[in-house]
């Protein structure tokens, strides 16, 4: 049996996105989920989110390294 690998590189942050490499060709390109808070505000849509990683669950995953802006 070929089993595929799936790698997963994720750019944090609410306006972030994840992008998925199969066979070293970029698969799905999928933008962070976020949800509208009152006026203006935006917050991680975490429900959305783990559906769309549920689908690659024994995949490799890097994410960015989050760092305070000075």
């Amino acid at each position: 049996m070929n089993k595929t690998n799936y790698y997963l590189g994720i750019d944090c942050g609410l306006s972030g996105a994840v992008a998925v490499l199969k066979d070293k060709e970029i698969h799905e390109i999928f933008d962070t989920p976020t949800i509208k808070v009152g006026k203006s505000k935006k917050e991680y849509d975490i429900p959305s989110m783990a559906r769309f990683l549920k689908k690659y669950l024994n995949s490799s995953v890097i994410t960015e390294k989050q760092q305070a802006m000075p």
